[in-house]
């Protein structure tokens, strides 16, 4: 054990590295063998964060939950394209312009409910591919184009 300081320093407190049955107790600064020994570590902090290092935390959450795709997401959108339970809207019946768009639709498809914003409602909706009617042949399968990307023809209908 030459060579691995950690298996070093067990060998010189007389632990066996591979001593099947050590007992631990956690004491409020060190861990504490059975048999005596104690383990101390540092659970101090290396640096406090500062008020800049805070704001940027909170700047980098909120850039990401921009891109978050979530139930909520998702009813926001169908509430947008459906706002009448048991309309159906076919993915060649509307145009997906911009990036949040296009991530609102991915929720859609993510996802098959979510709380309606603003209340404590659960919006349902159900996606339903032409693929299932038409089988699986690329060829059969209508596209749309849908910003800078196409996507399968399938129809959004919503449930409640």
């Amino acid at each position: 054990m030459p060579g691995n300081p950690s298996l070093r320093s067990c060998t010189n407190r007389g632990w066996s590295y591979f001593a099947p049955r050590r007992r631990f107790t956690l004491a409020p600064t060190h861990w504490l063998a059975l048999d005596g020994n104690v383990l101390r570590f540092d659970y101090s902090f290396e640096a406090q964060p500062k008020d800049m290092d805070i704001e940027a935390a909170k700047e980098e959450i909120r850039s990401r939950n921009l891109y978050v795709l979530n139930p909520q997401r998702a009813a926001r959108f169908i509430e947008k394209l459906l706002p009448v339970v048991g309309t159906r809207l076919s993915t060649d019946q509307f145009n997906i312009a911009v990036e949040d768009d296009l991530l609102d639709f991915l929720a859609v498809l993510a996802f098959d409910n979510g709380p309606a914003p603003g209340s404590r409602r659960t919006v349902r909706w159900r996606v339903q591919p032409l693929r299932a009617e038409l089988g699986t042949e690329p060829a059969r399968i209508p596209r749309d184009p849908q910003g800078a990307h196409t996507i399968e023809r399938l129809t959004l209908e919503r449930i409640s």
